[in-house]
């Protein structure tokens, strides 16, 4: 009889385990698929296509002295209009340069984008929120001229990486929250490993550029003697996360050591929660760099579904 008992306590020992096997696999599965886009075939330019029209050099704050806010423009002259996509570079919010993106500018320019590159007034000439204004000043202008650039204003897709994907994503979320009250819109949202989640970022960053801003609150639109965490989720993505966002993908590198893969975890998760169209695709061995080969394959099978 009490070998019996042993037999049935080991028994349900077993299949408590295998129960929990089958959780952990099936949550470990949902992730994956949640994270699995199909790859499309797409050729990554290093230069301007023969047919792509280049314009370098544009400032989208014309007349403005002392401005950073200049962009290059590449699309085919083909007489249509064509989906408009801004990209925003990375640095800190404190360097960086449009170039930076020119492999998209290259890529998306041959793939019938209108591409713009934008760079923007960066700290300390202005504050974190007037580095959005600058983002959606460029916007402004491309689709002022949108005959000039053949752009096809009821499809903008706002891309950016590391702090420029904050920035972008920022702005995409003031664009959301009232969208009545600008003439273009924004259909798709690229996130590369944007420090999406900035409370967050502060316990990992302590003692980098971040440190700083959390010590000067007024860094982010400008107002003295603020609350440091009202002054950062005012700037915040995660914070500031509207009902009518359009569809999001976030990209992030399983080897990124400056943004921690945590933070697009958690942004992920706060889309879902909000009810929001998002992909989510993690690259094996990517660092905290636009220099991989699968990420501009990546981009272009999530703007196949929603932007062509």
């Amino acid at each position: 009889m009490e070998r019996i008992k042993q037999r049935r306590v080991w028994l349900f020992a077993l299949l408590g385990i295998l129960a929990l096997g089958c959780v952990v696999a099936a949550v470990f599965f949902l992730r994956s698929r949640a994270a699995d886009i199909d790859v499309s075939d797409i050729e990554i330019r290093t230069a301007y296509g023969d047919d792509v029209t280049a314009a370098e050099d544009i400032c989208y704050r014309p007349g403005e002295k002392d401005t950073n806010c200049y962009m290059d423009v590449a699309y085919q002259q083909t007489g249509e209009a064509k989906p408009l996509m801004v990209c925003v570079h990375g640095g800190s919010w404190t360097s960086g340069q449009r170039s930076e993106l020119n492999s998209f500018l290259y890529t998306f320019s041959a793939e019938g984008y209108v591409v713009a590159t934008i760079d923007y007034d960066l700290h300390p000439d202005t504050t974190l929120m007037g580095e959005v204004e600058c983002v959606s000043d460029a916007v402004s202008y491309l689709v002022a001229n949108a005959e000039t650039y053949e752009i096809d204003s009821s499809n903008v897709v706002i891309l950016g990486d590391s702090a420029g994907a904050q920035l972008a994503l920022r702005f995409a979320e003031e664009y959301a929250a009232d969208p009545e009250q600008y003439d273009f819109t924004i259909t798709a949202a690229i996130d590369i490993f944007g420090p999406t989640d900035l409370e967050h970022l502060i316990y990992y960053c302590e003692g980098d550029t971040l440190t700083y801003f959390i010590e000067h609150p007024e860094i982010v639109d400008g107002t003295e003697d603020s609350d440091v965490i009202t002054e950062i989720h005012k700037f915040d993505v995660i914070s500031n996360i509207s009902d009518d966002m359009m569809p999001v993908l976030i990209v992030h590198g399983t080897e990124d050591s400056t943004v921690p893969m945590t933070i697009s975890d958690r942004f992920y998760k706060a889309l879902q929660e909000a009810g929001i169209e998002v992909q989510y695709e993690r690259i094996v061995g990517m660092t905290h760099s636009v220099q991989n080969d699968k990420l501009i394959p990546v981009c272009d099978a999530f703007l196949d579904e929603y932007v062509k």
